[in-house]
């Protein structure tokens, strides 16, 4: 399904499932909230709804609505009955970070804005566009074809700092890591593109090289790599070494997440379901007999193209 229609369906599925369950959710889970990327795991499936605090904030027209504008709502607000719109032309939106948001502005080229969580003071803060964007260790790090800049929150000292195309930036601890894409690789007798795990180091440049080989997502829990390579879900340790493959399941990209200390995704081969990896013991739990499209973290709960899991003690106990 088009990432433009994704949102549509999201609100309408979780209007169907609160309808028909009622709403009863678990106490809030620790998703990094102290580095603001609670929300991380959902940029690279859809950039085009974020929560922060008590509101979430999406693009207008993505959920229906007549506007292409900003959108902010109370975070329990599912049938969007009282929408601020905060105007403008958002194409992607990312994720909040010291009181405001990120966006690229359709009136102006895809610019890169900035603005507050009550639509004032927007601020261009580069002509460049983007299709990742995230903050860390007091800079703005954001992908584009070229490679992936930095620049100040106001803007200033853009850079270049790694000249290749990179995708699913991903910050842990002190460095960040994301996939790279190496064109036209020899492998025996074939000549093809390899994605590799990489981790850059903000303060000197240093790169990397972690390990994969097609690397599709990945994400990291408990110094621990959960990635899917060659249609295989993996781990492997934060250094690269103890590689070992999960070759009972087959996911779909799009439905990996992760939710407190759970790494999510649904699996449509044998074992048929939707599962969760506690990244601390390793323990595997099934979480539901569907598979989905897509898995989303939200208001403390995962949001489906099917409605919403609802978490119980004996889910996750």
């Amino acid at each position: 399904m088009h990432r433009k229609q994704w949102l549509w369906v999201f609100i309408s599925a979780l209007v169907v499932a609160l309808a028909y369950f009622g709403y009863g959710l678990t106490p809030k889970a620790d998703i990094l909230m102290e580095n603001d990327y609670n929300n991380i795991g959902n940029m690279h499936i859809l950039p085009d709804i974020v929560q922060d605090g008590e509101y979430m904030y999406f693009i207008g027209l993505d959920a229906g609505l007549d506007t292409s504008g900003l959108c902010k709502a109370y975070k329990d607000d599912y049938n969007l009955e009282n929408v601020e719109d905060l105007g403008g032309n958002i194409k992607k939106l990312f994720l909040p970070s010291n009181g405001v948001l990120y966006y690229v502005n359709g009136d102006d080229g895809d610019s890169i804005y900035s603005i507050d969580k009550d639509g004032e003071n927007k601020i261009k803060l580069t002509d460049m566009t983007c299709d990742e964007l995230i903050t860390f260790q007091d800079k703005i790090y954001f992908t584009s074809a070229e490679g992936m800049y930095s620049m100040d929150f106001d803007g200033s000292n853009l850079e270049l700092v790694y000249s290749e195309p990179v995708t699913n930036i991903f910050p842990y601890e002190s460095f960040l890591y994301f996939i790279q894409t190496y064109e036209d690789v020899p492998v025996k007798d074939v000549v093809m593109d390899q994605k590799r795990i990489m981790r850059f180091c903000p303060n000197n440049h240093e790169i990397k090289d972690i390990g994969g080989r097609y690397v599709e997502r990945f994400f990291i829990l408990s110094d621990r790599f959960y990635f899917f390579d060659e249609k295989t879900l993996c781990y492997m340790g934060i250094d690269g070494a103890d590689i070992l493959d999960i070759p009972e399941y087959y996911t779909h990209v799009d439905t990996m997440n992760f939710y407190g200390k759970y790494f999510i995704f649904s699996s449509v081969n044998q074992p048929i379901g939707t599962f969760a990896i506690d990244s601390e013991t390793g323990e595997v739990k099934k979480i539901s007999d569907e598979t989905y499209n897509f898995i989303y973290v939200l208001n403390d709960a995962l949001f489906t193209n099917k409605g919403f899991i609802q978490f119980t003690g004996s889910k996750f106990g």
